[in-house]
């Protein structure tokens, strides 16, 4: 593959796979399915390709600069750098083609922290863009969370939690064991001095309104996120999160929004609550800006020791081609990491 004037390539290392915790899982589990891509009858090689890249976008990969194009410096050849797969990336075995401005050189360390690193860069990254979408200011006193379990919240928990704000976190019953959540607060680095000052954690099935006036004073809550993948009815869901909201209140839904009804409608605009829809793929798809910022962002933070890499449980998989990752499907809890057999392999001991 040849490449042009300022382009690199890289032989990667590790790369995440699967790995954003705002898609829904069906998405996952549609999405990524490779029988699904041979079935098609495509003319061009080439638009196959870009039907296989587009489940890569978004993830993130550690590598060495093997090549470099015309207008690159040289100086780079040799380095490891870490970088977002990006619609201007391409694949060729074990390589991928970059422009030179979608990596950042990394100064490698251990391999173990390397794939906790490349499999919970993107959560980060991607909590940090959520994070971006509220609006704070000195009256904001409380966030309201619902979702499925506590590991989907933590990355955006642990930005929060530098802001002087409330979190009330709503998960399922059969998720609000307390062993669990303290073993997910110790992957992520996160005190439980700090957690319990400023974190509460609630069942959805609970009476939710009594507890949260009791809590807010009556005030109600101005921002709340709901996450993807939540097991609750939606019905059941729409009535606890619109009987919460404070006046003026700010909705962040992380995926489609089911029908709203008239009463739920009148309900809304009497309230002076606004909807607001995150959809993370339009920030890495469409944002350039944006997109660079929170990598940057993330990336600056764990090395200026801001932000410790998350000490995450690991599915690994290997592979000598990146065609291999296609067909494999995504692991269940926990983070996905897929590693290149062609190089580090034997001081992989972990």
């Amino acid at each position: 593959m040849k490449l042009n004037e300022l382009n690199i390539c890289i032989q990667v290392k590790c790369i995440s796979f699967c790995s954003s915790i705002f898609f829904p899982n069906n998405v996952k589990k549609n999405g990524y399915n490779n029988n699904d891509i041979e079935k098609k009858n495509l003319d061009e090689c080439e638009e196959n390709n870009n039907i296989k890249l587009k489940y890569l976008i978004g993830n993130i990969y550690i590598g060495k600069v093997i090549n470099v194009g015309e207008n690159v410096d040289n100086i780079i050849k040799g380095k490891n750098v870490i970088g977002i797969f990006t619609v201007n990336s391409k694949i060729k075995n074990d390589e991928i083609i970059a422009p030179y401005h979608d990596i950042i050189e990394y100064p490698c360390n251990e391999l173990k922290n390397d794939y906790s690193l490349c499999a919970s860069f993107r959560s980060l990254y991607e909590s940090y863009l959520c994070l971006s979408v509220i609006n704070h200011n000195k009256m904001l006193k409380y966030i309201a969370i619902f979702a499925e379990n506590v590991l989907q919240v933590l990355p955006l928990l642990k930005m929060l939690l530098k802001n002087q704000v409330f979190i009330i976190i709503f998960l399922p019953k059969e998720n609000c064991l307390q062993n669990r959540i303290k073993n997910s607060l110790e992957e992520y680095h996160i005190s439980n001095d700090s957690f319990k000052e400023r974190v509460s954690i609630f069942s959805i099935d609970m009476n939710i309104p009594e507890h949260i006036h009791v809590i807010t004073n009556r005030l109600g809550v101005k921002i709340i996120i709901v996450y993807p993948n939540l097991s609750i009815d939606k019905n059941i869901l729409k009535k606890n999160i619109f009987t919460l909201s404070a006046l003026n209140a700010n909705l962040i839904f992380t995926y489609e929004l089911d029908y709203l009804n008239p009463y739920e409608c009148k309900l809304l605009f009497e309230k002076g609550v606004k909807i607001h829809f995150f959809n993370v793929n339009n920030y890495i798809y469409y944002d350039y800006f944006k997109r660079t910022n929170a990598f940057n962002y993330v990336l600056l933070s764990i090395l200026n020791k801001d932000i410790d890499i998350p000490s995450v449980s690991l599915n690994k998989k290997y592979f000598s081609s990146m065609e291999e990752i296609f067909s494999s499907m995504p692991c269940g809890e926990g983070y996905n990491i897929y590693i290149n057999k062609n190089i580090d392999c034997q001081s992989d001991n972990s």
